[in-house]
């Protein structure tokens, strides 16, 4: 969980400006209900793997989209699907920052 806070800039805004995300719902969630969900194991994942991985490096920024097989629970419900993410990342204090993103079901 640490990691996940870490690589998280402050100020983003998933789909917005800086920390905030669409979530596979169509929910704006601001970085503190991202990390609160993990967090309180509302959403929960067992197993995740790595289906395809494509980056694009930018001047002090990179984007990534990467399609992923996941496994866990979302509060009481079980979920098993096939999830795409997209990241922006911005090169803050020498670290690389996640500052938007957006995940949608892949299948």
């Amino acid at each position: 969980m640490d990691c996940h806070v870490e690589i998280l800039s402050f100020s983003i805004t998933f789909a917005f400006a800086l920390y905030s995300c669409f979530n596979h719902f169509g929910e704006i969630l601001t970085k503190e209900a991202d990390i609160e969900a993990h967090r309180s194991e509302v959403l929960n994942f067992t197993h995740i793997q790595v289906i395809d991985q494509r980056a694009r490096l930018l001047d002090r920024s990179a984007i990534t989209v990467t399609r992923v097989s996941l496994k866990g629970t979302l509060g009481a419900d079980s979920i098993e699907d096939e999830m795409g993410y997209a990241r922006v990342w911005q090169n803050i204090g020498g670290k690389m920052k996640i500052i938007s993103g957006h995940c949608s079901s892949a299948m």
